[in-house]
């Protein structure tokens, strides 16, 4: 867990808030850190994580949430009715002791929606107390897509609104002499800091920023890759109880691995009985964390829900998906880390644990949440590991077609399985409801570089796997063929 204490100083002085206890009662809200994401993730996590802070090391941290893309301001209205307040129910076993308890979380003071509001926007680039910028935005989140700038609004990506804020920041500020900020990324893809710093650098020059600009991202402004676990739950409709409180339910597992040199290790003041790593290259943490529990999320998920089960912790008790789990970690996907990490089975027997957790409600819909992005940044480079190897992709190409299917079905059923990118999902369509045969309907759709980043029908054998089980799935179901993948992966380790 992220200890961070915030003392960067401003014209001289540190900047202080004044914590607002459960009653209302508050005398200063000046917030420190913008939250872009108002997901149950960043408030399960960063933001109980900046909670524990304020009472364990006087942090006097807070936060303002901001959507994270353009939309309506009901989730935005619901967090603010409740002035942000939250508890957070962890429950499981931790150290072999079992934890059942809320932890209050008072430092988001209120939610805004930065895209639909230039002034408000502005006002927060230049707030002097800003220091911090925590993004969760998925992994369809930090993309370039050209903006114009205009005076009247505010540009309409994550990406581009931080740089139109910085920008702002900068020419009302004093330029040079003004305070930049520093950026933790916890979405789950490679180098999430460094990307979106390329990504604002390039709104910059399409923008004839100028090179002063420039100049002061890189000397003011700090962009940290990071990497988080926690498993959390509860989902956006927490806002709408009608109870006193509202709870997110959360493992009390957690870790956060940041990618940043000393001075900023020196700057959060880390307490040592806290689950934060700083390190100078986060690389083998991420590929471990990300291919294996994310990688077995995103790899389970559509033979679940097209096999009616609900929970991760259901389909890890479920024969044949909690074998697909264990195979798939502990045969496809162990032995590509095995050279990095020689712990590796034992880190996957503590993953498998975690799914096991039957205190949580964690949903196999919320993990198929952009589902595609996900799986070509978890699962595509396990898989081109393992071709390189020569070892088993079968577990793998199965995940693939049933994802596949899955956004079939979801396009035919309009049921909620499917929540992806408008760009992806029609896509997808488009080619499932072309006259082709399956075959070549499959060919297209792993042809499709604008989801992959590539052309996965390439991959041999893996293009072909994906192909005989979208078929299979489609004739003989998703238990008949389960039971054949695992009975083939059984036979080839055998042999091997």
């Amino acid at each position: 867990m992220l200890t961070a204490v915030f003392s960067q100083r401003l014209d001289g002085h540190r900047v202080k808030t004044e914590v607002t206890d459960r009653n209302g009662v508050s005398a200063c809200t000046a917030p420190t850190v913008y939250q872009f994401g108002t997901g149950v993730f960043l408030l399960g996590f960063v933001d109980w994580i900046f909670e524990q802070l304020n009472q364990r090391a006087d942090l006097d941290s807070r936060l303002i949430a901001l959507k994270a893309r353009p939309g309506d301001n009901a989730l935005i209205d619901a967090i603010n009715a409740r002035g942000g307040r939250y508890d957070v129910h962890l429950r499981g076993v931790l150290g072999g002791e079992t934890v059942d308890r809320k932890d209050p979380v008072m430092c988001l003071t209120q939610a805004i929606n930065p895209f639909s509001d230039h002034d408000a926007s502005a006002r927060l680039a230049v707030e002097p107390s800003w220091q911090w910028v925590v993004s969760n935005t998925t992994e369809a989140g930090i993309q370039y897509a050209a903006h114009g700038l205009n005076a009247a609004t505010v540009p309409q990506t994550f990406p581009a609104l931080l740089a139109w804020m910085l920008w702002q920041r900068f020419s009302h500020c004093g330029e040079q002499e003004a305070p930049g900020v520093q950026v933790l990324c916890c979405e789950l893809i490679e180098g999430n800091a460094t990307r979106l710093k390329v990504i604002i650098k390039q709104h910059a020059e399409d923008w004839l920023l100028g090179s002063a600009f420039l100049q002061w991202l890189d000397s003011q402004c700090g962009f940290y890759n990071t990497l988080v676990d926690r498993i959390v739950t509860g989902g956006d409709a927490i806002w709408q109880s009608e109870a006193d409180s509202v709870s997110i339910m959360a493992e009390p597992f957690y870790d956060w691995v940041i990618e940043a040199p000393k001075t900023v290790a020196e700057q959060l003041r880390v307490p040592a009985d806290l689950s934060i790593t700083f390190t100078q290259d986060l690389t083998p943490y991420r590929d471990r964390k990300v291919r294996v529990l994310n990688g077995v999320h995103t790899g389970t998920f559509a033979l679940a829900l097209l096999s009616g089960v609900t929970l991760v912790s259901e389909a890890e008790a479920d024969p044949r998906l909690g074998a697909f789990m264990r195979c798939l970690a502990r045969a496809e996907i162990a032995p590509t880390l095995r050279a990095q990490h020689a712990d590796i089975d034992h880190y996957v027997d503590s993953i498998l644990e975690r799914f096991a957790n039957t205190s949580i409600a964690h949903r196999w819909q919320n993990i198929a949440l952009n589902a595609v992005s996900k799986w070509r940044s978890r699962l595509l480079p396990t898989v081109q590991d393992a071709l390189v190897m020569q070892s088993d992709t079968r577990l793998m190409a199965l995940s693939l077609a049933a994802l596949l299917v899955l956004y079939r079905q979801g396009d035919q059923t309009q049921n909620s399985w499917v929540n992806d990118d408008a760009d992806v999902v029609a896509l997808i369509s488009d080619i499932w409801d072309s006259e082709a045969s399956i075959s070549d309907q499959v060919t297209r759709l792993l042809q499709a570089e604008a989801l992959w980043g590539q052309d996965l029908s390439r991959l041999s054998p893996f293009s072909q796997q994906v192909g005989e089980w979208v078929v299979a799935l489609d004739t003989d179901g998703v238990a008949a063929t389960l039971e054949r993948c695992l009975a083939e992966s059984d036979a080839q380790r055998a042999v091997a």
